[in-house]
């Protein structure tokens, strides 16, 4: 029992240090909000406005912690591709 927790708080640690690495931050949303903001300012001007809206803007409903890490994560990974903008 003792070899499995040490185990789990094994796997928590590096999850979590996987997470400092790659954001900076522990707080999901604020991983999300510095993600957003920097594929925004990579997408120029009027796409970034789009994206900032629709992720971040009054409209937006209040995200869940689950929701920003995957908005976050999908966007570290993907890139632009993560965000789909309609009528383009």
């Amino acid at each position: 029992m003792r070899k499995f927790l040490l185990g789990l708080v094994g796997v928590w640690a590096i999850g979590f240090g996987a997470w400092w690495l790659a954001f900076r931050t522990l707080d999901p949303c604020l991983a999300m909000r510095q993600e957003v903001e920097s594929l925004a300012k990579q997408a120029g001007e009027a796409d970034g406005k789009a994206i900032r809206d629709a992720l971040l803007g009054p409209k937006a409903p209040p995200p869940s912690a689950v929701h920003c890490a995957q908005v976050a994560v999908s966007i570290k990974v993907r890139g632009r591709e993560a965000v789909v903008i309609v009528g383009k």
